[in-house]
């Protein structure tokens, strides 16, 4: 981008902004790489994490200590849903140990 303005000024290019379709990725990395991957339009809420865990990454789950048995969430309020502890905990036959 180019421009020029009088000395002293500063040069200003004034724009519209034009956002474009929003996409989301949710992946599961292990040390092997990816196991499960979706990427989609639009924003990652509730549902749409809850429909990956139950579609593509339960299956890929062991009970503890085997391989892939162990699920590191950030702290996004998604992450603290019951729905989200069943899935991971009892659907994948985990043991919850305070």
């Amino acid at each position: 981008m180019e421009g020029w303005a009088a000395i002293g000024r500063a040069c200003v290019r004034r724009a519209t902004f034009v956002r474009g379709q929003r996409y989301s990725i949710l992946p599961a990395l292990t040390y092997e790489g990816i196991i499960a991957l979706d990427i989609f339009e639009g924003s990652v809420n509730k549902e749409k994490f809850v429909q990956f865990l139950e579609e593509e990454l339960a299956q890929h789950l062991t009970p503890y200590p085997g391989p892939r048995s162990v699920v590191v969430l950030d702290n996004c309020a998604i992450h603290h849903d019951e729905i989200v502890r069943r899935i991971i905990v009892d659907e994948c036959g985990w043991s919850h140990q305070s």
